[in-house]
């Protein structure tokens, strides 16, 4: 959302849940989960500029558009959505384009069980669905209103993992997965609103000029940091070493083969210390580990041994443990 309370060419539009700005003009992104980099965007024109289809609802053909022009179709990629975009629709058209997907979804969209608003679900209970490869998840997280997600990428079940007290708990692979995949666009807002670059204006343009040079600007400062780590990885990188096995005829020859080794009499012998009474700092005692009745402090060590010692065990000591 790029915020602005300004007269606009029907492109302002009002959310209240939003922090940033309630009003302003809102901007479809798709963006990597782990760098937050920026693939495309779309800006929202509102409903009577968007291209509609009779057929398909107009956030299913959004998202598709701004797939396609990412190029990240076909090729694999898990995408995450809200419960904005979701729907089984959307989802099962891009599984046909070999592309998965997980998301929440609202309770009410067309396609989902029947038994999905019915059942009711306890704290900490589930209740799963699956439609050829769509899995549909009610999940009731403690006292919290119950979620319910989807997903063409995800198995039933349960994993571990770690909540954000550090500690084990046990979640569906759902949940799981989606809180791996989502938070791009989160993320690269965080990033770019570090450095805020919009002004006070009474022009929409300028705001979204600065908007799109902010995007600019990290995008290009996640391909220079991308581009350095590339470069320090291949010149640190070990260079492997091709090895050939050795014939029959070199091991034995090998073997046959006498070596003489000469001593270096030249390497110097580490010195080490006589037995002698080294006197402690004060207050720095050590326990006498002679044999006595009971325990005795001494302010005396061996330089070699380095144990505490009294003046009268020093030499038997020694003489006792052959020294």
């Amino acid at each position: 959302m790029i915020g602005f309370k300004g007269a606009t060419p029907s492109l302002r539009q009002y959310l209240p849940n939003k922090h940033h700005a309630r009003f302003g003009i809102k901007v479809w992104c798709v963006c990597d989960v782990t760098t937050g980099y920026t693939f495309t965007f779309e800006i929202y024109e509102g409903r009577a500029r968007t291209p509609a289809n009779n057929n398909i609802p107009t956030t299913h053909s959004t998202a598709i558009r701004l797939l396609t022009r990412a190029s990240l179709c076909n090729i694999g990629h898990n995408v995450g959505f809200d419960n904005f975009f979701s729907s089984p629709a959307l989802f099962k058209d891009l599984y046909q384009r070999a592309t998965t997907a997980t998301g929440t979804v609202r309770r009410n969209r067309v396609g989902l069980p029947d038994a999905l608003q019915g059942t009711q679900v306890l704290r900490n209970e589930v209740a799963e669905w699956r439609q050829g490869s769509l899995l549909c998840v009610k999940y009731k997280d403690g006292n919290k209103t119950p979620v319910h997600l989807i997903s063409t990428a995800c198995s039933g079940g349960f994993s571990q993992t770690t909540n954000r007290q550090g500690e084990r708990v046990s979640r569906p692979n759902i949940v799981v997965e989606y809180n791996k995949i989502m938070g791009g666009v989160d993320l690269k807002d965080t990033k770019l609103y570090a450095y805020l670059p919009e002004r006070r204006t009474v022009k929409w343009t300028t705001k979204v000029a600065f908007y799109l040079f902010g995007t600019a600007l990290l995008n290009s400062y996640m391909n220079f940091t991308m581009s350095v780590i590339d470069e320090l990885v291949k010149k640190y990188e070990p260079h492997k070493v091709r090895c050939r096995r050795r014939t029959r005829e070199e091991i034995e020859e090998r073997q046959q083969q006498t070596f003489v080794t000469q001593i270096n009499t030249n390497i110097p012998v580490p010195h080490t210390p006589p037995h002698k009474m080294v006197k402690l700092p004060k207050k720095k005692l050590r326990n006498c580990v002679a044999v006595h009745n009971h325990r005795v402090r001494s302010n005396y060590i061996c330089a070699r041994c380095n144990v505490g010692l009294c003046v009268t065990c020093f030499h038997g000591y020694h003489d006792t443990h052959h020294h």
